[in-house]
């Protein structure tokens, strides 16, 4: 096996493509703990509605924390002559919430989108927002430190494509000036 240049980066090992041999040692997976102070993350704002659902979840190395982005939504019930329907209010907000340690979350003020006529709230603008994001740790542009995808058609189209976005702070987004990357 040729020698491959691992650095001191961490090494996550899910087979043997970088172990040559090993001797009194196996490969084991650590059993899951429930954290006791679930929920970790609950609606308590007017503008969360009834209900929250992780987005994403990314480590931040230049803020220090864990920054989750998250959908509220609001469930309007409406009386049907037979039936109550429960649905959901438009397609919700994205909001965001930060943690040290994963467990323990707080949701900062972004005073970014107006809500019953105050921006003090932790809702995202929709411009912030990409549909599959992930951090390019090659980039040696620091416009480009993280890459998004935004998809356009729907997915019985034969017009679906992605197009590809760069982005230095994950909030402010560039478009690729050759998209679309997927067609």
């Amino acid at each position: 096996m040729a020698l491959i240049d691992i650095s001191s980066r961490k090494q996550l090992f899910v087979d043997d493509d970088l172990i040559e041999s090993t001797t009194h040692c196996a490969a084991a997976l650590n059993r899951a703990e429930k954290v006791a102070d679930n929920p970790v993350l609950w609606p308590e704002h007017p503008w969360e509605g009834g209900d929250v659902s992780v987005a994403s979840v990314r480590w931040d190395d230049d803020a220090g924390h864990f920054e989750m982005r998250y959908r509220a939504t609001r469930f309007v019930a409406r009386h049907g002559r037979d039936e109550v329907v429960v649905e959901g209010e438009g397609d919700g907000r994205t909001c965001l919430a930060v943690s040290a340690d994963g467990i323990h979350w707080e949701k900062p003020i972004v005073g970014e989108v107006e809500f019953e006529g105050s921006k003090q709230n932790n809702i995202l603008p929709r411009h912030w927002l990409m549909d599959y994001t992930f951090p390019d740790p090659q980039a040696d542009d620091p416009a480009r430190r993280f890459r998004g995808h935004v998809r356009t058609g729907d997915t019985t189209s034969p017009g679906m494509t992605f197009d590809l976005y760069f982005s230095p702070d994950f909030r402010t987004w560039t478009p690729y000036a050759d998209n679309p990357v997927i067609d």
